[in-house]
């Protein structure tokens, strides 16, 4: 009878920590789509051009080329004189920085950290995660000037997602009581 009660409390203690590492997993995965989209949506990257004040238009010159020029260039702040060069800069997202391409980048952590919610089983799972969180690391790590630091909050819920355990409640001991 105590086999029995040992091996109910082995499955339903499996059972919370399945739950429990899916639940860290989950929270990982909705961290990587919402890093995935801050960073591609937001305006991160700085852009710097430098403008020059066009000269005025010469004696004999066609004007409409001027014009063209001018409409291209952003005028220069009035404190600086009329001839010297300006840099104007700018700030725009990652996505209209460097394209579309970029999202392969973003959205590949949000793949990897999907892959242990696909895998039935417990124990499965779990190897699956440990080799997410390998993977993630190594990819945070390479990408870590880059991008790669804004996956850290992901990685560490991986992280917790393969250690989390749920303790076990106290078990009572039979004997004479304290005194």
């Amino acid at each position: 009878m105590n086999d029995e009660g040992g091996d109910a409390r082995k499955g339903r203690d499996s059972m919370v920590r399945r739950s429990v590492g899916r639940r860290w997993n989950l929270v990982a995965l909705l961290l990587a789509t919402v890093t995935a989209a801050v960073v591609a949506l937001a305006p991160l990257a700085t852009v710097g051009t430098d403008h020059a004040v066009p000269p005025p238009p010469q004696l004999g010159s066609d004007s409409t080329d001027h014009e063209q020029s001018s409409a291209d260039t952003e005028p220069c702040p009035p404190s600086e004189s009329s001839t010297a060069p300006c840099e104007v800069v700018s700030r725009v997202s990652l996505l209209s920085d460097q394209g579309s391409s970029v999202l392969v980048v973003l959205l590949l952590p949000v793949a990897v950290v999907v892959l242990p919610l696909l895998i039935p089983g417990d124990e499965a799972a779990r190897r699956v995660r440990i080799g997410v969180v390998v993977i993630l690391g190594v990819l945070t790590f390479l990408a870590m000037f880059s991008v790669g630091i804004f996956f850290l909050p992901t990685l560490v819920a991986m992280v917790l997602s393969v250690t989390s355990r749920i303790s076990a409640p106290p078990q009572a001991v039979s004997g004479p009581p304290l005194s």
